[in-house]
């Protein structure tokens, strides 16, 4: 068991790799009554179009495979995950993203009994022919609920403008087309790839004793049978660096025009060290915060002329093989928005004493998750996968510099732009 004390905000991560490859995390919160568990696989939509050695023959996966496994494992042999976990008085849930699954429980009682059951359900997989061919009319109808939610259209049809051929552009759970395609091997052959311990980690956050935990769990882990991880091959995708659109538009029944404008970037080299990687993520975020945020001199300024309708939503978006910037906002002047930007963005508009204030809310933010036991394991999980430890950016932010801001502007010199845009439907009267 290795122990790493974070002596800046007084925290403690216990972690260990278990026989058969599962890496386990707790960070204990003896205050707390309630725990949170998660358990994530390194696989989301990125990992589509994968060619998996499965049974001696090569097997080609379909877009939205991960998506897909992720309503099947919850399908357990002892019945429905989400009914025992409420038996036991826990919530229960999942989510797919671009590059990961992850499951997890919150609860305040029977945590032990929680714990096995996570670590057993995402374990096996309870599918049919059957069982299959049902769940696909289930996702093909969450997939078409999810066309009429305009947030949801008005990222993916940046994501299409900005990206040619990267995996990132297509919808984490696939089209209707490939949904139907996908067929019992190949979620049988993703599981048993992509649900290997190895590939997987486990992270307890809450009021637990951590050596009966470790015990319990190491114990538990002995009594699985050790299987090989089949081995896979990415599909490799060669993006160019021009967007692929530079400006498109869609109608749908909403009140109020929509804009998102896109940047793209570069994406990191691979052999980036992932702190140096996190460190600039972070000052990326502090730069849109300084520049675009609700207390930006740009964002009162357009919310007084009546341009936008609403604060500007201002994000970093990247991860492996991409980068972007993304901006939007609701407006009643799509002109005037697009051209504030573009005369705004790579630009210093802000002071050191504004850049201090930035800092310390930053550093706030970072303290409350602490505080929040879900939060915390989610945001530790999706940093993990990164290569960096979540409890290490209290001493990151504070590192950080007003010059360092400043500097990263300079990313925006290449303006690699794309936009979309909801225009309000005309209603038939």
């Amino acid at each position: 068991m290795g122990k790493y004390y974070y002596h800046s905000i007084d925290e403690v991560v216990y972690s260990e790799t278990c026989s058969n490859g599962l890496q386990v995390f707790i960070i204990p919160k003896a205050n707390y009554n309630g725990v949170t568990a998660l358990m994530a696989t390194k696989f989301g939509s990125l990992q589509s179009k994968t060619t998996i050695d499965y049974q001696g023959h090569p097997l080609c996966i379909e877009r939205g495979v991960a998506h897909f496994l992720e309503h099947r494992i919850f399908d357990y042999k002892k019945g429905p995950v989400i009914d025992l976990y409420s038996a036991m008085g826990s919530y229960a849930n999942a989510f797919t993203s671009y590059d990961k699954t992850v499951f997890y429980f919150y609860g305040t009682k029977k945590i032990q009994t929680g714990i096995d059951l996570l670590l057993d359900f995402t374990r096996e997989l309870n599918v049919s022919k059957e069982s299959v061919e049902k769940e696909k009319e289930i996702i093909i109808n969450e997939l078409n609920m999810y066309l009429d939610q305009p947030e949801s259209v008005l990222l993916h049809g940046m994501l299409m403008n900005l990206y040619k051929n990267h995996e990132i552009r297509y919808d984490i759970g696939g089209t209707e087309q490939e949904v139907r395609a996908t067929s019992l091997e190949m979620l049988e052959a993703a599981h048993a790839t992509f649900y290997h311990p190895k590939n997987m980690a486990l992270i307890i956050v809450g009021n637990v004793n951590v050596t009966e935990c470790f015990h319990y769990i190491r114990e538990k882990v002995q009594t699985f049978p050790v299987v090989a991880q089949n081995k896979y091959q990415l599909e490799q995708i060669v993006e160019p660096n021009e967007v692929n659109c530079e400006y498109s538009s869609v109608e749908l029944p909403i009140a109020c025009q929509k804009v998102m404008i896109g940047y793209k970037h570069l994406p990191y080299p691979p052999t980036l060290d992932p702190k140096v990687r996190n460190k600039n993520e972070i000052i990326w975020s502090m730069y849109l915060e300084l520049v675009f945020g609700s207390s930006s001199k740009l964002n009162q300024k357009l919310l007084e002329k009546g341009v936008i309708v609403s604060p500007i939503d201002a994000s970093k978006f990247c991860g492996e093989n991409y980068s972007s910037t993304i901006i939007s906002a609701d407006v009643y002047n799509e002109e005037e928005f697009i051209k504030a930007i573009a005369e705004n963005i790579g630009t210093v508009n802000f002071s050191s004493v504004a850049f201090e204030r930035c800092k310390h809310a930053e550093i706030a933010a970072f303290i409350r998750n602490l505080e929040d036991v879900q939060g915390l394991a989610v945001n530790f999980v999706y940093n993990f996968f990164d290569g960096v430890i979540a409890l290490e950016d209290y001493d990151v932010i504070n590192s950080i510099t007003y010059e360092d801001v400043v500097k990263f502007a300079e990313l925006y010199k290449i303006k690699n732009r794309a936009i979309f845009t909801i225009k309000p439907k005309e209603q038939v009267k």
